[in-house]
């Protein structure tokens, strides 16, 4: 039986020689673990390509796009005049509820970080539904990740300050729908939210 022998390698251009007792490298490079299989011939370089995994960015933007979509069609679901054959919403006329459709659009157009929806691929349709051209977003990730973070998740960015502008809408102890919901039952329930004459 032959005793095992460190591991010898040089990394880069330096000429420095680095020992390990391990064949699998977890601190060398941060976020890469190397696993070392055999010996490379003097003077011919094993050359490692490190390329960025974004799927889970990417899933987690589609998840913010989804949820976007589906409040926008509930806003409109619930503020519809029931022209032809489509029902009534519950807030139909309701100025208040239905801009909150206008404020996500035109903040949906706004910059967080200096940038715009458009350099990640992001755009609306005819409708207003947004959509995501996954090629562009996934250039964005790996060239340039700090700004995707930065336009979504930064102090600044359009999540936090999307936010705060439903929190005045969505709130559940202060919100203008929860209002409008309890105004909405009070004839059913007997109940008023107006304080009698004295």
């Amino acid at each position: 039986m032959t005793a095992g022998k460190d591991a010898i390698f040089t990394l880069g251009d330096s000429a420095k020689e680095y020992k390990s007792s391990s064949n699998t490298l977890d601190s060398l490079v941060d976020g890469v673990s190397i696993k070392l299989t055999s010996t490379t011939e003097a003077n011919k370089p094993l050359i490692i390509s490190i390329d960025t995994d974004t799927t889970e960015t990417q899933n987690q933007v589609q998840a913010f796009l989804d949820a976007y979509n589906s409040l926008r069609e509930t806003v409109a679901g619930m503020t519809a005049t029931g022209s032809g054959s489509d029902s009534r919403g519950a807030f139909a006329g309701d100025a208040s509820i239905s801009a909150l459709t206008s404020e996500l659009s035109n903040m949906l157009r706004g910059t967080f970080g200096e940038q715009n929806m458009s350099k990640f691929g992001i755009s609306a349709d005819k409708d207003g539904k947004l959509k995501i051209d996954s090629k562009v977003l996934e250039e964005q990730l790996k060239n340039d990740p700090q700004t995707v973070a930065q336009f979504f998740n930064g102090n600044d960015g359009l999540i936090k300050s999307m936010d705060k502008s439903l929190d005045k809408y969505l709130s559940s102890s202060s919100g203008l729908l929860k209002g409008r919901q309890e105004t909405a039952r009070s004839p059913e329930d007997g109940t008023s939210t107006t304080k009698p004459k004295k």
